[in-house]
């Protein structure tokens, strides 16, 4: 047999095949100890129950491989193989023989039946085991060639679709993928049946929802928790991708309704360095198969060229390579060849629109490649960049490629002396006539040019630099460039002065421009009389004071406190001519605010002369322009002076919520750049000014500040939020009574006491950087440094009467907390589950032991500091708000029943009352009834659906006739939930329900004090199963034992049934007139009907 097994024969000869077409017979394990495998090497596996057919002992024989080999990860791998390996005999087999198989069903479709029913088992190795088999031999269904109906395959792809959301990562990630290559082993075959099929598998029509929801599945998947689920999203997009464009024929322009960009987006920037590497290359394969499609395009820009910053090496190699693949080896192929025009090539067309931001990482993309691969990679990029240069020259500007000179650009910063100095100036020449009427993209090429110029300065001509100066001085001193090229135009002409000292001085063009902007200024501020009715040109004078504010930079003792002066008249609208006042637009008081900043920059006595001035003109009612100017003059002032700006953080951050988006955005983006640097201390109202914007109402907003939190200000100081929790607390409520906790104080406009949802928001993301010791501190500063000062202490602070109030809001987020799962201390399990922990080794199983010492030490902390810290406060809180009947019980109990779900096999050591204890069990059966009966609904919903009898699943939960070992009431667990029990024989139907006996640990005779009213019945029936002997299910973990129903029970005479729809009415009955076990006493007949109704189960 191909394939090494792991069985052996004794295991055969010890659990015989039984016969199909009987009636099931469940093999109980072999009592010889003896003869077994020991547990540490192989755990003794469930009883079998496989058809019996003296005529397919090939399936029986896979049958055995798949229940032999789900515990471990060698053993599924080989036994995966195995089978494989007989199904591909098998196949073949059969074509070389088809009349000995005509009558019958094929390996591969009688196999597909029995692992669809596996795929359903509750025990979580058959469902590893079997969506790795599926995923197994759907690759290699090209060597099982012709063998297996489609209709099979459609079958496995149903119920993979349903291990997608398995409570299982390596199942999901699994059957992820079984999916996308079950769709692609479908279309490969051809035919109008299989594209029926097909249409009816992934299509949407009125009134039909396709099987294999293709977008649902890819953007659940995509935002799973676990790395290896997110991973396998990328596998599902990368193996979809050619089966939609080519089988199903769907058009490029309509792709995105099946596989969403936005998906690969998130991918690309997941915390799992597995998965950003995963996602950018299915991203490059995305634009492989789509190279025209502007959302492909836009894709791969948006993700691949950002990735140059990543923290994590093999990503940034990764963004590396794919922009030599998809940037730097189209243009060198095009130089050497130059087949067409350059800005028809797809490299320029996807490049085309890049944004400023883009530019630079592709700008950082090529000097981290040129770094990296040295003279391999400059040498062909230098000459396909002057090639492309010549062929510019031939052209309008309008088709010069930008990111060529971006590239450029960065050529020249890494080695200057390669760049083709001939034909920049030569271009710089043709583009000099258009700079005045420039804009968009060939102002940004302009720029460009003049950075290349400007580095390679040195390797001008005299002559070249000579004339050039001469140009730049005459465009400078008419103002005719805009405002984006003015400071490369005069950072290029300080560079041909310090090259040419000779042919150009810095003296002299500085002074001169000076000399011209202290005119013009001076004609604005106090025009001569005979000008007194011309209207200023207010483009020219921003282009002027742009001008006067890089010449600051450049020469700061030529700008002289009178020019200084009429700047700040105009940046303050203080302008008079005579006795009128001259009202000037906003953009060139934006434009003086600046000049004044620069000018502040080079000199500290005029900074601390200006800086009120600054910090004045931030009010809400300036204009958004101003305030976003002198806003980035406050950062950089902050960086210079930073004693100085600190006293004035708070009004920076008083734009966080600005109604102007981009204004919070831009102060959002500076004040974290200068936490970031330390220039401020992020403490105190600086903090809760940033956590007040997670909650900003607008998603590009709210995604920078978590990216700030989550990558910057967590990974320095990881207990932000455990330390002050509280606070934020008090300060998001704007509650000042509590002492000690005055974040409020001075944020009231930060307040979001009538916003609960966008508290919310803000609670959930903290909650999701706590680790389990900050949960538990959390939890505990909430209870004894809040909710305590509600109940004792010197100055209590009294019960508010309005849910509104400031303290009712603080009350209710503290219920909320205690009662959310965010904030609920999880445990980690104490054995990884089959598929999860992958291969045994020594460290693993140290660090899963080191993993569970740890746990039940916290565990007993969490247990013992309930009982004696937060139950006890908030039973007396709840004594107190009974008294005062007050609203806030309701929430009360909620958080009470929420806190306490986890301990409720303890639930009267904890609170030390009866009484209570009864409710709170009470509330949380009534709670989880619903969620228990719909849990039924649905399983019993799912089996119908997929056409099995109840015969096919026992009561252990298992599929395909396996079952787990039964046994009396003592070698069962105590804490079991209750599952559905099947009578054998019955014809297919829905489930049917059993109702659990709790095992019996004493007896008495009837008639005893059971029958007493007012008093308990005997211990055979415990105090907390009681709701569940009148009809309603009993809580979890109860010690009851399920009663199988046999065949002669379920046949029995009209009597007995009779009997039992009279049980089941009475416990109807009794259910509904049942309450409270501590509200509603039992009288004496319905203790002798629930004795009647045992009597008769």
């Amino acid at each position: 047999m191909p394939g090494r097994l792991l069985f052996s024969t004794k295991v055969f000869r010890e659990r015989p095949v039984l016969l199909a077409g009987q009636e099931e017979e469940v093999l109980a394990p072999p009592t010889n100890a003896t003869d077994e495998p020991s547990a540490s090497s192989m755990p003794p596996p469930p009883p079998l129950t496989i058809p019996r057919d003296d005529s397919d002992p090939a399936l029986a024989l896979l049958q055995h491989i798949c229940v032999r080999t789900p515990e471990r990860a060698e053993w599924r791998q080989v036994g995966a193989d195995t089978v494989v390996k007989m199904m591909v005999e098998a196949a073949t087999t059969e074509q070389i023989n088809p009349d000995l198989f005509k009558d019958r069903l094929g390996l591969f479709d009688r196999f597909t039946n029995f692992l669809e029913q596996l795929l359903r088992c509750d025990r979580v190795g058959f469902r590893v085991l079997a969506a790795e088999l599926s995923l197994s031999i759907l690759e290699q269904r090209h060597l099982l060639s012709e063998a297996g109906d489609p209709a099979s395959v459609a079958k496995m792809v149903k119920a993979l679709v349903g291990r997608c959301s398995d409570a299982v990562p390596s199942v999901r990630s699994k059957a992820l993928l079984g999916v996308a290559v079950a769709l692609n082993c479908l279309g490969k075959s051809e035919g109008e049946a299989t594209t029926t099929l097909l249409e009816s598998l992934i299509l949407s029509s009125p009134g039909h929802h396709p099987t294999v929801p293709i977008a649902g599945l890819l953007r659940s998947r995509g935002a799973d928790e676990k790395p290896v689920v997110r991973r396998s999203a990328c596998g599902f997009f990368e193996k979809l991708l050619p089966f939609l464009l080519q089988r199903m024929k769907v058009p490029p322009a309509q792709l995105v309704l099946y596989l969403s960009p936005d998906v690969l987006y998130s991918l690309a920037t997941d915390e799992s360095v597995m998965v950003r590497k995963a996602a950018l290359g299915t991203v490059g394969l995305y634009l492989e198969a789509c190279p025209s499609l502007p959302e492909a395009r836009a894709c791969w820009t948006n993700n691949v060229l950002p990735a140059v910053i990543d923290v994590e090496v093999g990503v940034v190699e990764k963004a590396i390579d794919a922009v030599q693949d998809k940037v730097i080896a189209p243009v060198v192929a095009w130089s050497k060849g130059q087949d067409g025009p350059f800005h028809e090539t797809l490299v320029a067309e996807m490049l085309s629109g890049l944004s400023c931001e883009s530019l630079e990482y592709l700008q950082r993309n090529v000097r981290a490649g040129w770094k990296r691969n040295g003279s391999s990679f400059a040498k062909p990029l230098l000459s396909a960049l002057g090639a492309v240069v010549k062929w510019c020259l031939t052209v309008p500007p309008a088709q010069w490629p930008m990111f060529v000179f971006s590239i450029l650009e960065e050529v020249a910063a890494v080695q200057a002396e390669a760049l083709p100095m001939d034909g920049l100036v030569k271009a710089w020449k043709q583009l000099e006539g258009v700079v005045e009427n420039a804009s968009g993209h060939v102002l940004v090429v302009i720029t460009k040019i003049l950075r290349c110029i400007g580095h390679g300065a040195a390797r001008v001509t005299p002559a070249d630099a000579k004339s050039m100066g001469g140009r730049l001085l005459t465009a400078l001193s008419s103002f005719r460039a805009g405002t984006a090229v003015i400071k490369d135009m005069m950072s290029l002409l300080a560079a041909l002065a310090t090259a040419h000292p000779t042919k150009v001085t810095a003296e002299s063009w500085t002074f001169a421009l000076f000399q011209t902007i202290q005119g013009s200024l001076t004609n604005y501020c106090s025009p001569p009389e005979d000008a007194a009715g011309v209207a200023p040109d207010e483009v020219l004078l921003e282009r002027q004071l742009f001008t006067f504010g890089e010449l600051a930079l450049l020469s700061a003792k030529r700008a002289t406190p009178g020019m200084v002066m009429m700047v700040q008249t105009i940046a303050t609208n203080t302008v008079y001519r005579g006795n009128d006042k001259v009202t000037t637009s906003v953009g060139p008081r934006s434009m003086a605010f600046v000049a004044l900043g620069k000018c502040a920059l080079r000199s500290e006595a005029l900074a601390k002369k200006l800086l009120e001035l600054f910090v004045l003109h931030l009010h809400e009612k300036e204009n958004f322009v101003v305030r976003n100017n002198v806003l980035l003059v406050l950062s950089d002032l902050a960086i210079h002076y930073t004693a100085m700006v600190d006293r004035f953080v708070p009004h920076l951050s008083d734009c966080i919520r600005d109604p102007n988006e981009l204004l919070r955005k831009q102060s959002l983006m500076a004040l974290s750049s200068l936490v970031a640097e330390d220039f401020i201390k992020f403490k105190g109202s600086i903090l809760l000014r940033f956590v007040y914007a997670l909650s900003d109402p607008r998603p590009p907003v709210r995604q920078f500040i978590e990216a700030v939190f989550i990558r910057i200000l967590h990974q320095r100081h990881s207990t932000i939020f455990a330390q002050s929790f509280v606070d934020i607390i008090c300060g998001l409520n704007g509650w000042t009574s509590l002492a000690g906790y005055q974040a409020a104080a001075g944020n009231a406009a930060f307040s979001l006491a009538g916003h609960p949802h966008r508290r919310e928001m803000i609670y959930k993301f903290m909650c999701k950087l706590l680790n389990n010791e900050q949960k538990f501190t959390v939890m505990g500063q909430v209870v004894t440094n809040i909710l305590s000062a509600f109940v004792d202490g010197e100055d209590v602070i009294p019960i508010p009467d309005r849910l509104e109030s400031p303290t009712g809001q603080v009350l209710l987020d503290c219920f909320a907390l205690l009662s959310c799962k965010e904030l609920k201390v999880s445990f980690a399990k104490s054995a990884a589950e089959p598929g999860e922990g992958g291969d045994d080794n020594p460290a693993a199983e140290v660090a899963a032991a080191l993993e569970r010492t740890k746990t039940n030490v916290l565990s007993a902390i969490l247990k013992r500091n309930m009982g004696e810290n937060v139950v006890p406060i908030l039973v007396q809180l709840k004594g107190k708000l009974e008294k005062l009947r007050s609203p806030f019980l309701k929430p009360l109990r909620t958080c009470l029943r929420e806190v306490l779900r986890d301990f409720r096999d303890d639930l009267k050591g904890i609170l030390r009352d009866d009484t209570l204890a009864s409710e709170i069990d009470y509330d949380i059966a009534q709670q989880e009834q619903p969620e228990v009966e719909k849990a039924q609904g649905r399983r019993s919903l799912a089996l119908a659906q997929a056409g099995l009898t109840p015969m096919t699943r026992t009561s252990g939960g298992s599929l395909g006739g396996f079952s787990r070992p039964s046994g009396s009431a003592s070698n069962l667990p105590r804490a079991r939930r209750s599952t559905s029990c099947t009578p054998v024989g019955l014809p297919p139907g829905p489930l049917v329900h059993c109702t659990p006996i709790p095992v019996a640990t004493e007896l008495t005779t009837p008639g005893s004090q059971a029958g007493q009213a007012g008093q308990r019945r005997p211990s055979v029936i415990p105090e907390r199963l009681a709701p569940a002997v009148a009809g309603t299910p009993a809580p979890w973990g109860s010690g009851r034992q399920l009663v199988r129903m046999t065949t002669d029970e379920s046949q029995g005479s009209a009597r007995g049934r009779s009997r039992s729809r009279q049980s089941r009415s009475a416990q109807k009955e009794n259910t509904q007139s049942q309450g409270p076990p501590a509200k509603k006493a039992k009288t004496a007949s319905t203790l002798k009907r629930n004795q009647s109704i045992t009597a008769s189960q």
